[in-house]
């Protein structure tokens, strides 16, 4: 769970906290609701195979700081994303921290999460490395997708990577960094 400050009817996410706050009172992870609003961050960092969206460009139907204006009737692969703020209230909303993060439970690794660079220099901020650290502590691979493609994949120290787990990051283009 995660301690949610509510001061100014602004809410104040501390991702390694273990209980919700707010005036004293303790919310349940199902009080909070979390919606896009002015949140359009996913809408430049994703591939949208529908409509010939490159990852890393603006969507042609995003009003950028606005919404999307074709929410209603958004292709498959827009309504079936939901960032890790949307899903969990997990970190700040990605129009903020200018990344965008999505844990992955299925494929190669039981966990992973994904960070994805929403504006040029948002995967070296403290906020991003904190998430990583947190992420890493725990045992959780991270990986970085940089706007311009590159992808980094961060291992915990104790994480064993087998060749072949190696050979298929490094047939993908992944650049692993153990840390």
């Amino acid at each position: 769970m995660h301690v949610v400050l509510v001061e100014w009817r602004q809410l104040y996410y501390y991702p390694m906290s273990l209980s919700l706050f707010s005036k004293g009172r303790v919310l349940m992870a199902d009080d909070l609701v979390y919606r896009c609003g002015a949140c359009t961050a996913c809408c430049k960092t994703h591939e949208v195979f529908e409509i010939e969206k490159p990852a890393g460009a603006w969507c042609p139907h995003c009003d950028v700081g606005v919404g999307c204006r074709v929410y209603e009737t958004r292709p498959a692969g827009c309504r079936e994303f939901q960032c890790e703020w949307i899903k969990s209230g997990f970190g700040e909303r990605p129009d903020h921290t200018h990344a965008v993060l999505d844990f992955i439970t299925e494929g190669a690794f039981d966990q992973l999460l994904m960070i994805f660079e929403a504006e040029e220099g948002a995967l070296c901020g403290v906020y991003v490395g904190a998430v990583r650290e947190q992420c890493l502590c725990a045992n959780i691979p991270v990986c970085y997708v940089y706007l311009h493609g590159v992808r980094e994949l961060f291992l915990p120290n104790q994480f064993v990577l087998t060749d072949e787990l190696r050979e298929q990051v490094t047939q993908e283009g992944i650049r692993v960094c153990e840390i």
